[in-house]
């Protein structure tokens, strides 16, 4: 294979790899119009130190099914609280213009930011 050809052919390849790796990481950050990066990983207290309170939140609650042969003793004192929250914003993209922006935070971490353009 002439040298020419392999090197196009690295560069396609080169170009390929990095886009798919912005598009996974896109999906689970959002970038202020100030520069401020929310992303999955912070702690609940650096993204309210971010971006402040949000409009609206919303405590998820998982059901605790009956495990059977087990008394409601058991149930009560055995079970796990999923602590899931999610928080919305409305605020200003790197981009322009106004977002959504749905942060999920499970166990104090942000866990997923998913954002859409409002006014479009």
């Amino acid at each position: 294979m002439p040298k020419s050809s392999l090197f196009n052919w690295l560069s396609c390849w080169v170009i390929v790899v990095m886009m798919c790796l912005q598009t996974a990481d896109a999906s689970d950050s959002f970038r202020l119009e100030n520069g401020n990066l929310i992303r999955t990983g912070l702690t609940k207290l650096e993204l309210l130190a971010i971006v402040g309170p949000p409009m609206m939140t919303e405590d998820i609650m998982q059901r605790v099914e009956r495990p059977q042969n087990s008394t409601t003793q058991q149930i009560i004192t055995n079970h796990q609280v999923l602590d899931e929250q999610r928080l919305t914003y409305q605020l200003a993209g790197s981009i322009g213009g106004d977002y959504l922006v749905e942060v999920t935070i499970r166990q104090g971490k942000v866990t997923a930011v998913h954002s859409v353009q409002l006014n479009r």
